[in-house]
Parts: C-alpha cells; sequence; structure tokens
C-alpha cells in the first residue's frame, strides 16, 4: 500500500504507470494537509520520507524513517513469521509503529 499527499485524479493514469509503484497492492492519494495526513498516521512523524511501515496480520507495525536497510526488512520478516524477539533493535524501527529518528536524516 502506497500513500501520499496527491489531488486524486489530478494524475491518476500516470501514477499508475510509474514503476516506482507497480509493485503496490493499492494506492491511495490524499487530498488535503500533508501534516494531517503525517499525523493520522503517526503524530510523532515530523515529515521524512520515505516513512515506511510494514505490516503483518495480528502483528504490531513496525516504522522505519528513511529507506527501510536490511535489518529494517529481516526485524520485519521475523515479526510476520511471530518470532517477534529482535524487531527494532538498531534504532531505525520498532514494533510500536512510532519511528525512531535516524542520525543520517
Amino acid at each position: 500500500v502506497v500513500v501520499m499527499d496527491a489531488v486524486p485524479g489530478e494524475a491518476d493514469a500516470d501514477l499508475l504507470q510509474n514503476p516506482h509503484f507497480q509493485p503496490a497492492h493499492r494506492l491511495l492519494a490524499f487530498d488535503g494537509q500533508a501534516p494531517a495526513l503525517r499525523h493520522a498516521v503517526n503524530p510523532r512523524w515530523r515529515g521524512v520520507t520515505p516513512y515506511v511501515v510494514f505490516l503483518a496480520p495480528k502483528q504490531p507495525a513496525v516504522a522505519v524513517t528513511g529507506p527501510p536497510d536490511r535489518h529494517d526488512i529481516d526485524a520485519w520478516a521475523r515479526l510476520a513469521a511471530g518470532q517477534a524477539g529482535q524487531a527494532g533493535q538498531a534504532g531505525h524501527s520498532g514494533p510500536t509503529g512510532h519511528a525512531a529518528s535516524s542520525a543520517s536524516h
């Protein structure tokens, strides 16, 4: 799922054909104030992008500020498999759904 602050209907065909978004199962455009969208997703998110939230059924969300690295993806995969013990230890993400600030961003 990709959520963005873009006016729905304004460039739908272009967005749907963009190779960057092809892997997404859903592409949602939000027409309104970008800060309101960020607050609805996570009140602690300050607008750094990308802001990636990994989701798995019956598991807490794992949020990452900035591009996810191998540790973030591996931690989410363990969480999704039900092995939540190691998720979020590198300071990039956490199982609470709140992004930690990264020194490089």
